[in-house]
């Protein structure tokens, strides 16, 4: 790197070999140096929003799924991890749907399907999930989708916000 004038660094790359003579010694260096400073500016933005993007993933205090087309598990949050009482390296290998309740897959496949179908986007809907140890743990679910240049849903980006204590607090008060 090399300091300008104006006090911003300007970033080279050089690439030489040498030239030798007929006894193998160097004769002269030929060679070229690249002004890679935007480049080198790109990339380091990508790295921080990259640093960024997992720093919001990981600290989040909504559980996040970040599921591939045929719903299977490529990443979950701690947060996630937690609600569900299963390690990411257990959700790594089940699908998305493995983990709600019986009663709400139906509607959640549907929905999914829609999104596969290319009718949708986005759907958000409160759903149950069986946690590891059989617990019922409530969520307000929000899934949206990345796609392919062909319009093909890549991948489904699924956010889960634990609403337990809110449920059994309004099944506690009809109770009453």
């Amino acid at each position: 790197r090399i300091k300008k004038a104006d006090g911003e660094y300007a970033y080279f790359k050089s690439i030489a070999r040498p030239l030798l003579d007929d006894q193998g010694t160097v004769k002269e260096w030929v060679g070229t140096i690249s002004d890679i400073t935007e480049s080198k500016k790109y990339k380091d933005r990508i790295v921080e929003n990259e640093v960024m993007l997992w720093g919001l993933f990981n600290k989040y205090n909504i559980g996040i799924l970040i599921c591939s087309a045929d719903k299977r598990i490529i990443k979950a949050n701690g947060r996630f991890c937690d609600m569900v009482k299963y390690s990411e390296q257990e959700l790594n290998d089940m699908k998305w749907i493995d983990l709600l309740h019986p009663e709400d897959i139906e509607a959640n496949a549907a929905l999914a399907e829609e999104m596969i179908e290319r009718k949708r986007d986005i759907y958000e809907l409160e759903e149950r999930f069986s946690g590891k140890n059989g617990e019922v743990i409530y969520a307000n679910t929000n899934v949206s989708c990345v796609r392919d240049k062909d319009g093909a849903v890549k991948y489904f980006l699924i956010t889960e916000n634990d609403i337990t204590e809110r449920k059994i607090t309004e099944k506690k008060a009809e109770e009453i």
